[in-house]
C-alpha cells in the first residue's frame, strides 16, 4: 500500500481517492457529490488487460 495523500494505491492495481480530490478533478464542491447506493466508481490499472481476464 502506498499513502499519496488524497490517493492510495494498494497491491493488485485498486486505488481509493479522497472526496474532497475526486470534488476538485471534476470541478464541484463535495456537497455537491450525493452519497447514495450505486455512485461510486471502482478503478483499476493493468498493463496487460487481455491476460488479467
Amino acid at each position: 500500500m502506498f499513502d499519496f495523500g488524497a490517493n492510495i494505491a494498494f497491491n493488485g492495481g485498486f486505488y481509493i481517492q479522497s472526496k474532497a480530490s475526486w470534488a476538485g478533478f471534476i470541478n464541484k464542491s463535495e456537497a455537491e457529490i450525493i452519497e447514495q447506493a450505486n455512485s461510486f466508481e471502482l478503478y483499476f490499472e493493468e498493463e496487460e488487460f487481455d491476460g488479467f481476464c
